[in-house]
């Protein structure tokens, strides 16, 4: 028959294969107080050793967490003593170990004011390390922001539902996306 012959010419496609990738959703990442005491008396300050167990980071394509307050040397502790900031040395710890996008939206941003969480923004962008919900203006920080995994271009948006209300990105000033944002599902 014609179509048998014209198969035979022109095979026919095979099935589209559908992208996938595995991606870890970490939670939250703090790496203050008792958790930096261990390591500087413990793994002798070098953070990169904390992931050692958790070798699932690497085996999978990409990973996400919350980062769990600002790292930074800089601005005057506002909080209580449940108040963070983390030693910069973690960052090259997050990039070694298949940390693609970190959440920079939570109730710890600014436990260091806005000196801390500006510092913070900076240090990573030093490090290149992409973040969500947080920004140097409303535009930077409500704007998704994707990597790719093996093929598959990922978007993430990030939001703080628990403050704090005075971070709040604006036009013109530094902050994060607030859950309660009502633009939040236009961005």
């Amino acid at each position: 028959s014609l179509s048998e012959k014209i198969t035979r010419i022109i095979p026919s496609p095979s099935p589209a294969v559908t992208p996938s990738a595995h991606i870890l959703f970490a939670g939250d990442l703090m790496v203050d107080r008792g958790v930096e005491n261990s390591v500087k008396n413990n793994l002798n300050g070098d953070f990169r050793r904390l992931f050692e167990p958790l070798s699932l980071f690497k085996e999978v394509d990409g990973v996400f967490l919350n980062l769990e307050g600002p790292v930074t040397t800089k601005g005057p502790n506002v909080g209580s003593r449940f108040s963070f900031a983390m030693d910069e040395k973690i960052l090259p710890a997050l990039t070694e170990n298949n940390i693609k996008m970190v959440s920079f939206a939570n109730n710890h941003v600014g436990d260091r004011s806005s000196t801390g969480f500006t510092s913070t923004l900076s240090n990573l962008d030093k490090y290149n390390i992409p973040y969500t919900g947080a920004g140097k203006n409303k535009a930077e920080a409500s704007t998704v922001k994707t990597f790719t995994a093996n093929g598959l271009t990922v978007g993430f948006i990030g939001c703080s539902d628990v403050g704090p209300d005075w971070l709040k990105a604006t036009d013109t000033t530094a902050g994060q996306i607030l859950c309660s944002d009502p633009n939040l599902t236009t961005y």
